[in-house]
């Protein structure tokens, strides 16, 4: 669709723009009540004077008990759990966030050029890692428009291409999403794991790494080489990660051991679902690296299930880590062992420099991995490995860099059209609009979503 088809008028922009987002399924707001609210005249109201009882001035949510508005609150026979942020929010200006009930990603939509553009990423998926932090501004972001709903990009479409092709064999690159801050890595790596996931994949997937390397989870040098070291509590939350986001009959029927193995007192007969595996190194963490290892062999080696491994802040694997030996020096995230078991699918990339240790390489035999980079945290941007990834020769190097852009002025229009429905902000939803705060924000969406919520 070319920006022309907006040009008309305000109704017709409207009535086209949130009929090709949402169609149908929006249940909070229709197609033709956009359209009869961009055709409506603004109301005249009679003027009134000012109520001096009530102030109409923006409050700013305060803790603790010691604040008037919470003694004002509690004097008058409420509870403090009853308090939420918006009670400190004027209702004249801010509004709870509707209900939208957005059609949820699917690869076919992406390749097929399907002419929504907003699309929700799978409800279990943002459950199991709610707790836990998404690279960028991803929690906040649906925090405040109680939806998940996410911009159906070029460069995700790209990337789903690459994805459908390993569906029935090995994609031959391992694929790097590469890019400024906030251009929008971690939701198109998102978007991919939620495809998989309703396309039935075996999905490997982790939101963040930082915390894998900033010294913040306990660890203990192994038995074999104390140079190499566990994350065993690490693991095993990794493991139930596992356990959660990907469908049963995926764990329990069709991903079986080929081999026989034995993991601590427990010995797997060949034909063992690997959710038994899966089990015990949840409940027993000093076996969950072991069993972690069991279930990378039993994925990448079979081909009766596609397999999606995708990393988030994928450098962090490549940089000095936070941790330090028994003589108080700071190592290596290869030597982690829970880095070191998934560096052999990173091709070359596993030993780009003079640190890194010769790790033997691995391939799936169904599926593709996936690694996106983070530039937010200073401690973990490697110069080495940038500096590798830039001057890359494809004909040598077996991974594949995609650029991710910013936004285009049409991503800009609909990313806008999503917040002005989720109550983020009262921007009409135009071209001009648009190009305006594309323009402030440079196109990268995190500083229009700043820009959006900059009252919040």
């Amino acid at each position: 669709m070319s920006f022309r088809h907006f040009v008309p008028t305000i109704s017709s922009r409207a009535s086209l723009a949130f009929r090709g987002i949402y169609g149908p399924q929006v249940r909070a707001i229709s197609s033709a009540q956009i359209l009869q609210m961009a055709k409506a005249k603004p109301k005249t109201t009679q003027k009134r004077g000012a109520d001096k009882t009530k102030s109409t001035s923006f409050k700013k949510k305060i803790k603790g008990l010691g604040s008037e508005v919470f003694s004002y609150r509690l004097n008058a026979g409420e509870d403090e759990s009853d308090v939420t942020e918006q009670d400190f929010r004027n209702s004249e200006y801010y509004k709870s966030p509707p209900h939208l009930d957005i059609n949820p990603i699917k690869f076919e939509y992406l390749v097929q050029n399907f002419p929504t553009k907003i699309f929700s990423i799978d409800e279990n998926l943002i459950q199991v890692f709610q707790a836990s932090k998404l690279s960028g501004k991803l929690n906040q972001v649906f925090d405040i428009l109680n939806n998940t709903g996410l911009v159906a990009r070029g460069i995700t479409n790209n990337v789903a291409e690459r994805v459908m092709k390993s569906s029935i064999t090995s994609y031959e690159n391992t694929i790097i999403l590469d890019g400024e801050c906030g251009v929008g890595k971690t939701a198109s790596l998102l978007q991919i794991a939620s495809c998989a996931i309703k396309s039935d994949w075996f999905v490997f997937y982790v939101p963040e790494t930082i915390s894998w390397v900033d010294s913040s989870k306990p660890y203990i040098p192994s038995f074999e080489d104390p140079s190499k070291f566990y994350q065993w509590t690490l693991v095993s939350s990794l493991l139930n990660n596992i356990n959660l986001i990907n469908n049963n009959d995926i764990l329990h029927e069709k991903l079986l051991l080929k081999e026989e193995c034995t993991l601590g007192k427990n010995k797997f007969a060949v034909g063992t679902p690997i959710s038994s595996v899966i089990d015990v190194g949840i409940k027993t963490p000093s076996l969950s690296q072991q069993a972690l290892q069991i279930v990378l062999d039993c994925v990448s080696s079979q081909t009766e299930v596609p397999v999606l491994i995708a990393i988030d802040q994928i450098n962090t694997f490549f940089s000095l880590s936070s941790y330090t030996d028994q003589e108080n020096k700071r190592i290596y995230s290869n030597k982690l062992l829970l880095v070191e078991s998934l560096l052999p699918y990173f091709g070359n990339l596993t030993t780009l420099s003079e640190y890194s240790a010769a790790i033997p390489k691995k391939k799936l035999q169904r599926g593709v991995v996936i690694g996106a980079t983070s530039k937010a945290d200073k401690r973990f941007r490697d110069y080495y490995f940038f500096d590798y990834l830039r001057n890359r020769k494809s004909t040598t190097h077996p991974f594949e860099v995609l650029n991710v852009p910013v936004f285009t002025k049409e991503e800009a229009f609909y990313l806008l059209g999503l917040y002005k429905l989720s109550n983020l902000t009262n921007i009409e939803p135009s071209l001009v609009q648009a190009s305006r705060i594309w323009g402030i924000a440079s196109g990268v969406p995190s500083k229009i979503y700043d820009y959006c919520s900059r009252f919040f």
